[in-house]
């Protein structure tokens, strides 16, 4: 039968890389942090995409998940704190996406991409599927966290794209489509979904980012600390949530430099 080709299909066939060294990041409220650091765990919760189904959201790289903030000054409890993981065995993965699939879902993505079914994108839930990822699109895992993807017309040359491959050049189009107005960073991260908890062990948990504020609440940063070194605090100010994002980001990259990773 004559279709599509998808997501899943073009990278299988192509001849790229599987390897990638990135971190993984769950991105929550910061209010949550005293029960997580109380029961040593990031608990699966009732996902409202994926109905019926207890789930643990994840991207790969960058803390891109980002949910509706209060308008005005945003309180510090309400701000995102974002655990970044790397496992020496990895979990299994129950689902991976190439983007924010809720975003799909919720039409927050563009029509040239929610054009095509859910299941056109979504990937072999394996490692290798996100090396294959930052390879055909990125080529390496510096350009991914940046999100410099390959140009158009270099992906059609080298993996010889015909019609039926409009999933794939729509995805790379999303990628490079930076500031397009109503979508941002969650449409160019890969997204994996686990149906277990992730235990906070030093075996487990590279660092956590969170609002300044926690820092005076000494038993908490003791807990953070007994279980991972790098612990980055971003300040807080009187403006909306939205405007700490790059604080974040920054905070994850050095996050990155302590523990040795190089981008």
């Amino acid at each position: 039968m004559l279709k599509n080709f998808s997501l899943k299909e073009f990278l299988e066939k192509a001849q790229v890389g599987t390897a990638s060294k990135l971190p993984w990041l769950h991105t929550t409220q910061a209010g949550h942090l005293p029960a997580i650091l109380g029961t040593g765990r990031i608990a699966a919760m009732p996902c409202n995409v994926f109905r019926g189904e207890k789930l643990t959201y994840l991207f790969v790289g960058r803390p891109a998940y980002k949910y509706q903030l209060e308008a005005g000054e945003t309180p510090y409890w309400l701000l995102p704190t974002v655990f970044v993981v790397r496992f020496q065995t990895d979990p299994k993965i129950k689902r991976l996406f190439p983007f924010d699939s809720g975003a799909f879902v919720n039409k927050r993505l563009p029509e040239y991409v929610t054009f095509f079914g859910r299941e056109t994108f979504e990937l072999a839930p394996e490692r290798e599927s996100i090396g294959r990822v930052v390879s055909a699109f990125f080529g390496d895992d510096q350009s991914y966290v940046k999100r410099n993807p390959r140009p158009a017309e270099k992906l059609d040359d080298e993996y010889s794209l015909t019609p039926r491959h409009a999933a794939v050049k729509a995805i790379n189009r999303l990628y490079a489509e930076k500031s397009a107005e109503g979508f941002d960073d969650r449409a160019a991260a890969i997204e994996l979904q686990l149906e277990t908890d992730i235990d906070l062990t030093p075996e487990n948990l590279l660092g956590v980012v969170m609002p300044e504020e926690y820092k005076r609440d000494r038993e908490m940063v003791k807990i953070v600390k007994s279980i991972t070194p790098r612990i980055e605090f971003y300040e807080c100010h009187p403006i909306s949530g939205n405007s700490y994002f790059s604080a974040i980001y920054s905070a994850v990259n050095t996050i990155y430099r302590k523990a040795g990773i190089r981008l």
